[in-house]
């Protein structure tokens, strides 16, 4: 089982704000409004221990909806944004 977050509050976010722009960054945080913070992203890892040892192969998107945001965006802002 993997996580894979979305746009997390960290330090290298505001980095990756400043060298992809931040209208891509943040329009990825508009479902919810914000970015996740790292505990929330840190409750779902702790959710793959020994007790969850018989789900296997399944990626958890932990990223607020953005997912499901992306697929109703015309196909030019989902390849770019």
């Amino acid at each position: 089982m993997s996580v894979s977050p979305g746009p997390v509050r960290t330090p290298t976010l505001a980095d990756f704000r400043a060298s992809m722009g931040a209208d891509s960054i943040d329009r990825a945080g508009a479902l919810a409004g914000r970015h996740a913070e790292p505990g929330e992203v840190a409750a779902e890892v702790r959710f793959l221990n020994p007790a969850a040892s018989w789900v296997n192969g399944v990626d958890l998107p932990v990223e607020g909806g953005l997912t499901a945001a992306r697929a109703h965006l015309p196909s030019a802002e989902r390849t770019t944004g």
